[in-house]
């Protein structure tokens, strides 16, 4: 939809690539691909953390379920990509305004994951695009029920996913086969 992107976790690692690429890749999806808000899931130091990136409103909103604050080289680099952003668009913006989104605090250390899955899930759900600090208010832990139901929901839209690829490519399989068929008949 318009509402959302989606940054590739693997394309904003901050631990194993160069600033300016991982800049330039979020510069890039947000010029290409206009959207409201863009989610980028962010794995930093064995921690998941999520950002949601507001280009036109140039608000940088931070998720921790550690209630840890960006570090600095995440901040230059979203900040440098924000900015490379409304350059290419001819637009001179002061720095991003940064929100830390006090949502629900994990109580262990392991399930981060499932934390900014199931913040992800609750702001496309709902449509959320700039209200974040009113919606996500409660700062207890998720039960293990919440976490089992995230992970039963991405796990059923993966094999969703699966299942679609494998009939894509039975029908892409029967359609070259039907055109050999007229070839040698």
């Amino acid at each position: 939809n318009k509402l959302f992107g989606f940054l590739d976790p693997n394309r904003i690692l901050v631990h194993t690539k160069p600033a300016e690429v991982i800049q330039t890749y979020i510069q890039n999806k947000l010029d290409g691909e206009p959207k409201k808000c863009y989610l980028g899931p962010l794995l930093n130091s064995n921690h998941w953390q999520l950002f949601v990136i507001c280009p036109e409103d140039n608000i940088i909103f931070w998720f921790c379920s550690l209630n840890r604050s960006p570090k600095k080289n995440i901040k230059v680099i979203l900040e440098g990509a924000l900015e490379g952003y409304h350059l290419l668009r001819g637009i001179k913006k002061k720095k991003p305004n940064w929100k830390n989104i006090m949502g629900h605090q994990q109580d262990n250390g392991w399930a981060c994951g499932y934390y900014v899955m199931k913040n992800m899930f609750d702001i496309i759900d709902a449509c959320i695009v700039e209200r974040f600090n009113e919606i996500f208010t409660d700062t207890s832990s998720y039960e293990k029920e919440s976490i089992d139901h995230i992970r039963q929901l991405w796990a059923q839209f993966f094999l969703q996913k699966v299942e679609e690829q494998e009939n894509q490519e039975k029908k892409d399989l029967m359609t070259k086969q039907k055109r050999l068929k007229k070839t040698y008949i």
